[in-house]
């Protein structure tokens, strides 16, 4: 996982993979160290956070420019929170995991939904992988 990166947050230039910062906000940790870990080995930030304030005080903070929110829709303020980003950058990606079938009562606006993966296999991390760029793929087009 990333720190604050010196000089805020990425935007977008001549290669897709300068794109690179997504936040994860999730109360299971193991998701989000997991989920860390698979996009810091594909060359992407990633910016953890517990909650939507810990998110919150993390993008004030470090002036992050949010490239993907990867969001568990059923924290509080989740709503609100997706809402703000929206208005302040129009590009970012939201994708909202969850486990089961939770998602499909959710207010949030999410561009994907996926449910939380039952495994740490390699398939499934060049699966989430593959989400994710084509996403960010989206933001610099």
């Amino acid at each position: 996982m990333s720190n604050c990166p010196q000089g805020g947050g990425a935007t977008c230039g001549i290669s897709v993979l300068s794109v690179r910062t997504v936040l994860i906000v999730d109360a299971d940790l193991g998701f989000v160290f997991w989920l860390g870990q698979v996009l810091h080995v594909a060359g992407y930030a990633a910016f953890p956070a517990r909650s939507v304030p810990e998110a919150r005080s993390l993008i004030d903070e470090c002036k992050l420019a949010v490239d993907v929110l990867v969001l568990d829709p059923s924290l509080p303020g989740a709503f609100d929170f997706v809402m703000v980003l929206r208005h302040n950058r129009e590009n970012i990606k939201v994708v909202a995991v969850s486990e089961g079938s939770s998602i499909k009562g959710s207010r949030v606006d999410a561009d994907a939904t996926c449910d939380k993966p039952a495994d740490t296999s390699e398939q499934t991390q060049l699966e989430w992988t593959k989400v994710l760029q084509l996403m960010l793929f989206e933001v610099c087009r």
